[in-house]
């Protein structure tokens, strides 16, 4: 089976931003969702795009802002999306920083390919955005849509100027008001309720050359960026979800088929096609974790037990020795005695 698609936490950062000065419940919502905030400053951290999606609808319907995408992207700039933004400002004409845009997004989400693309067409450039798909939709409401088409227009004024307009522009979502007062559209003809979002501008500009400063990268952030990891099978995906949850102390069933938009059943059902079991995983990534924490910290073991979930040492100590073969303690002063030997 297909991986779950996974994009960047810092996705969120400008709405985490636009949410804490309007005075939302930002860190209970973000709880809510099983996103740690420490993680959306972290350029690579990795999280299922279900999970991000829900957090910025679910802030929309608590803060009754219809329009909540396209006011965070307003508030926002094209770097506020980390190296993805620097990224599209690196290249010096509109043509090769549409070309950059799609080849760097593929970096940006692990299942990038086919949410943003260009072509031309009777004198006219076609940019589209098929981002994200509509089985993350909340019935009336295109937040992370909207954000994505003030981010592609953002991209295209640091090219054409502040007072660019295109000539049309298409909306995958309905009829949101909100867009007659968006000034850069003000003259222009908006449609509503398409397969994709579009914007249209003449091809003649395709030559023109970035009109802002182009942020500086090091070598070690573009490679570092560049190795985005893929989803992978639904297993490994699933994984990545599972230890973000760890860390935060969620171990059921529950929060998980509900940050990924499932049913328990139809996961078990999965991870029987791959021949293991939820339990299974997440006793594996348990094992994990105690071995990090047992040969990396000074962590107590009971310390270790209550982070894992255990309801007491024992429960550890007996899942340990299941594991090893020994138990926590004798296993520490094995890494101990073999450490100080060298």
């Amino acid at each position: 089976m297909k991986g779950l698609p996974l994009i960047r936490v810092s996705t969120l950062s400008g709405f985490v931003s636009f949410l804490d000065q309007i005075g939302s419940p930002t860190d209970k919502l973000l709880q809510e969702c099983h996103i740690p905030r420490d993680r959306i400053a972290d350029l690579h951290a990795m999280a299922p795009e279900a999970q991000l999606w829900h957090f910025i609808e679910k802030s929309g319907r608590l803060e009754g802002i219809p329009d909540l995408g396209k006011q965070t992207g307003e508030q926002d700039d094209i770097v506020d999306q980390g190296l993805f933004g620097s990224l599209v400002l690196q290249p010096v004409t509109l043509r090769e920083c549409l070309n950059g845009f799609v080849q760097f997004f593929v970096k940006h989400h692990s299942d990038g390919r086919g949410r943003f693309w260009w072509t031309q067409q009777g004198g006219e450039v076609f940019f589209v955005c098929n981002n994200p798909p509509y089985r993350y939709w909340v019935p009336g409401s295109t937040h992370a849509m909207d954000y994505s088409m003030v981010f592609m227009l953002k991209v295209l004024q640091a090219y054409l100027g502040p007072s660019w307009t295109p000539t049309r522009v298409y909306f995958r979502g309905p009829y949101v008001k909100a867009w007659e007062s968006y000034e850069l559209l003000a003259n222009v003809n908006l449609y509503f309720d398409c397969n994709y979002g579009i914007i249209v501008f003449p091809s003649v500009l395709l030559d023109s050359v970035r009109l802002r400063e182009s942020p500086s990268l090091t070598t070690k952030e573009l490679s570092a960026y560049l190795q985005l990891p893929s989803s992978g099978s639904f297993v490994d995906s699933l994984k990545v979800l599972m230890r973000s949850l760890l860390a935060q102390k969620v171990f059921d069933i529950k929060s998980v088929v509900e940050t990924i938009d499932t049913s328990p059943r139809s996961l078990q059902r999965h991870l029987q096609q791959e021949q293991t079991s939820y339990s299974q995983l997440l006793d594996n990534l348990r094992y994990e974790l105690a071995m990090q924490k047992i040969a990396h910290t000074d962590l107590e073991f009971q310390a270790i037990a209550q982070e894992l979930g255990y309801s007491t040492p024992g429960h550890f100590t007996r899942a340990f020795k299941r594991w090893t073969g020994k138990s926590p303690r004798q296993f520490r002063q094995d890494l101990l005695t073999t450490s100080s030997s060298h």
